[in-house]
């Protein structure tokens, strides 16, 4: 009898301490997501404003990581999306032209987004192999 009041005693504080402590753990990951996306969509951003200063055929080459993620290019901003999570980083106005686009991240495999600086633009898109190959 003692044993099962023990094991009782237990599994009601277990519960009591999953059920305080589970919400925290949630809220603590998904601040990480959102972090994570604001500081990816600022690099991204970084990334175009550093090309549009720099010399024509300039290329940087993007390496993503594997999971779910859509990023969104125009003119404006850079925005990304990470599980659900949206996060915007503006792009300086310069007078080059940054077409809209939107890459997708794949859950299978790694992706290479290509950034290339040219007279009047950045180009940016995806490639199977490295930038300097494809640009």
């Amino acid at each position: 009898m003692k044993g099962f009041q023990l094991a009782t005693v237990l599994i009601i504080g277990a519960l009591l301490l999953f059920l305080t402590i589970g919400p925290a753990v949630k809220t603590a990951s998904l601040e990480a997501v959102r972090r994570s996306a604001v500081f990816q969509a600022e690099y991204i951003a970084n990334i175009i404003n550093f090309l549009q200063s720099a010399p024509v055929t300039t290329q940087y080459a993007l390496t993503t990581a594997k999971g779910s993620c859509t990023m969104l290019f125009n003119q404006m901003y850079v925005e990304l999306t990470l599980e659900n999570l949206t996060a915007r980083s503006d792009i300086l106005q310069t007078g080059l032209e940054i077409p809209k686009k939107e890459i997708k991240c794949s859950a299978e495999r790694q992706k290479t987004v290509c950034f290339v600086r040219r007279q009047s633009s950045i180009d940016i898109f995806e490639s199977e192999v490295n930038c300097i190959l494809t640009a």
